[in-house]
């Protein structure tokens, strides 16, 4: 399902927690796929800790993030027409803490706060309040009916339905696209369980995200890349030393594809840099609600001269 894989194939996993990138750039259809220049709808430049967004045709800003705290920065979205979209705090790419959206008549749309579990990356939602297009309240101090858009820094923008209580999801709760619909249960804000319906094929799941994984863990791969790894012997006489950064693909059954350097040393470090990378295990595949998808990755390689 292209919209889903765009969710996950969007989000850049960078395997280290001290990397920092000087510049990268990614051209991206509508759904947030990676693309060409030549067929982008908006362009996304990494620069250390933040990011900015443009569409293209005509340019015009997207987004654009400011350094907060914590970790977090601070994010503004826009329609292609100018009016904002959302403001609100961001950690790894991900809505974080509050965030307040809008329609697109600029009238306001949802007041909300998220809270991540790194370790399981799960996400609550809170809904604190909410407003139809027309300016009527429908979630009032975290209790209404809704048909919601709780995801409003993502590519593909989703209506969900269902009850808030306390703030929190309860119950059953509905989403349904030209695409594909599920339907989940939820307690207190915690998902119990959900079905997919995709093109007529059903998925069952009990978490909306799971990463994808290498065999073994992240451990093991690096100890897998440090035994099959060897020096260049034209790096090591050049004395050339530093980190390569590599990005890849995890493809739906775990193979490894579309691997480059983004951040090369040269001397031979950037190649071997792959060929260690490309000969790790299949790795257990991403899923979004039970289905395989598509993720990217970007792991550093160090190369240190004793």
């Amino acid at each position: 399902m292209k919209i889903m894989e765009a969710f996950l194939i969007g989000i850049t996993f960078i395997l280290s927690p001290a990397l920092t990138l000087s510049q990268v750039t990614r051209y991206l259809d509508e759904q947030g796929t990676d693309t060409d220049s030549a067929r982008a709808i908006y362009v996304v430049m990494y620069l250390d800790k933040l990011s900015k967004s443009y569409y293209l045709n005509p340019k015009r800003i997207r987004y654009e993030e400011t350094q907060a705290d914590d970790g977090l920065v601070t994010r503004t979205q826009y329609y292609r027409t100018g009016q904002i979209m959302a403001v609100g705090s961001v950690k790894n790419g991900r809505p974080a803490r509050s965030v307040k959206s809008f329609y697109e008549n600029g009238k306001p749309q949802g007041e909300l706060e998220f809270e991540h579990f790194e370790l399981t990356r799960v996400s609550i939602v809170r809904v604190i309040n909410y407003w139809d297009s027309i300016g009527n309240k429908i979630i009032d101090n975290g209790n209404g009916q809704c048909t919601c858009v709780l995801n409003p820094f993502e590519n593909a923008t989703v209506a969900e339905n269902g009850k808030i209580v306390n703030q929190l999801k309860e119950g059953e709760w509905t989403a349904n696209t030209a695409i594909y619909s599920y339907r989940e249960t939820y307690e207190n804000g915690q998902l119990q369980r959900g079905t997919l319906n995709y093109r007529g094929e059903s998925f069952d799941y009990n978490v909306i995200e799971e990463s994808a994984q290498p065999a073994g863990g992240m451990e093991a791969l690096y100890a897998h890349v440090g035994r099959v790894m060897k020096y260049p012997v034209k790096a090591r006489r050049q004395g050339i030393q530093g980190r390569v950064i590599v990005q890849f693909v995890v493809q739906k059954d775990g193979t490894l594809t579309d691997t480059h350097v983004i951040n090369g040393i040269g001397g031979g470090c950037d190649e071997e840099a792959i060929r260690a990378i490309m000969s790790s295990p299949k790795w257990k595949p991403g899923k979004q609600r039970g289905r395989p998808v598509k993720q990217r990755y970007m792991l550093p390689i160090q190369f240190r001269l004793g």
